[in-house]
This record gives C-alpha cells, sequence and structure tokens, in this order.
C-alpha cells in the first residue's frame, strides 16, 4: 500500500440482503455504526529519509539501525507527480567488529579470554593467515581447516578460484586478484589480462559469501590468484 502513503483512503462496505424483514429508512438513526476496524498484515511505518534525485543520479541509503527497511520511488516528470512504485523491502545487518567476532569464537570454542581479541596479527590456528584475516574470510580461527582456505576447486562447468567473505566485517575490503607472472597483480575482470574472468556468487548462509573466479568465455593461460584483504 505504499501508493496511499499519505493520502486520504475511503473504506467502503457492500452489506448483501439475503431475506427477512428490513428497515428502509435512511434517516441518521437508522442504520449500523461501524467503530472497531481491523486491519491484517499491515505494519505502521516511519519516514527515516527523504531524498531527491537529479536525473541519472545515484541513490545510496544509509539504514540508521538495524533491521528490516522499506525503499520506494515516485517519479515525477515536470511538475506531475505520478504514484510511488512497488517498495523494495532491505534488511539492514549490524557490522561486525572484530573484538566481538574474537569475543564470539572464544567462548565458542572454549579458547582463553582475549585469545583472539587481543592478537589480531597472530595465526591461532596454524593455517597460515592471521587472525584479522580469519575474521575478513569468515574462517573458523580455532583449528586449522585448509579447506576453508581460497582454493581451486573442479565444478562440472570446468573449475573456479573459490574464497569466503563476512561480509558484515566492519571495515574489512577483500578483493581477489590475478596474475601471470607473480609479479603484477590485477582485480578480477580487468582487461590487462588479456582474457576474461568473472567475480561470481556461489551461495549464502546469512551474512558470509561463497564466491568463485570463473573464466565464462576462454581458457586462461597460467595464472595465479590470490585474495587481498585491507583494514583502513
Amino acid at each position: 500500500m505504499a501508493a496511499f502513503a499519505g493520502q486520504l483512503v475511503l473504506i467502503r462496505f457492500n452489506y448483501h440482503f439475503a431475506g427477512g424483514s428490513r428497515y428502509t429508512q435512511t434517516s441518521d438513526g437508522v442504520g449500523w455504526y461501524v467503530d472497531a476496524i481491523t486491519f491484517e498484515d499491515i505494519a505502521t511505518v516511519e519516514l527515516v529519509e527523504e531524498a531527491t534525485l537529479a536525473p541519472g543520479a545515484n541513490y545510496v541509503f544509509s539504514p540508521p539501525s538495524a533491521g528490516t527497511s522499506l525503499l520506494v520511488a515516485r517519479p515525477r516528470n515536470l511538475d506531475r507527480w505520478w504514484p510511488t512504485g512497488l517498495p523494495v523491502e532491505l534488511e539492514a545487518i549490524v557490522g561486525l567488529g572484530y573484538e566481538t567476532w574474537a569475543h564470539n569464537w572464544e567462548n565458542a570454542a572454549n579458547l582463553p579470554a582475549g585469545s583472539l581479541a587481543g592478537s589480531p596479527m597472530d595465526d591461532a590456528n596454524g593455517h597460515g593467515a592471521p587472525n584479522i584475516v580469519a575474521y575478513a574470510l569468515a574462517l573458523d580461527p580455532s583449528k586449522p581447516a585448509v579447506d576453508q582456505l581460497p582454493r581451486w576447486v573442479v565444478t562440472e562447468t570446468g573449475g573456479g578460484f573459490q574464497y569466503t567473505v563476512e561480509t558484515s566485517a566492519t571495515g574489512a575490503s577483500v578483493t581477489p586478484e590475478i596474475s601471470t607472472d607473480l609479479q603484477t597483480w590485477h582485480p578480477v575482470g580487468a582487461a590487462a589480462l588479456g582474457f576474461d574472468s568473472e567475480d561470481q556468487l556461489f551461495s549464502s548462509i546469512g551474512t558470509v559469501e561463497t564466491r568463485r573466479i570463473v573464466f565464462p568465455n576462454t581458457t586462461p593461460p597460467t595464472a595465479f590468484f590470490r585474495v587481498r584483504v585491507d583494514f583502513p
């Protein structure tokens, strides 16, 4: 009902008379009084942000808090506003800071308090990645699970370089890169590579994404892969 937001809505009741005695008077003292109307499957929404965009401009919505938000757009042509379009439901997720992630794992894996939270650059499980990288890549810091690390996987249609990302990791920037000589590294999809490559979403569970780098049109020459994790 987004199209009716802020507008007066008139409600009509259809009455069907099946038979028997009835009153036909139309005076003020005759009829039914409806004083308790209940609606189901509705929600009360609050306007938290409103913006008018110039032609061709992009809009970035930053939810003030976690939870569900509805995003609607209403086009305007010259001085005429057109009806509001269908709403899009957005689910905002609270960012997961490193310390919170570390404390959660310390409790879940019965690790000493502070063993992860106080040592972001240590390698608690010995899998070769610092704890803070395990945080960004959604790895289990309590055991050396090699199968969680970025790796090449074989599929029915060929293969791909697979890695995971914790999308709620606050401040973490995860970038997959490709090189043909271990000297110069390029982002996936860069024209400088000389062959097609794509970073595709393979699956998603909660805030953890499993992604694959694939080659849709060509078989590349010898190539090397890495996942670069940056923090501000």
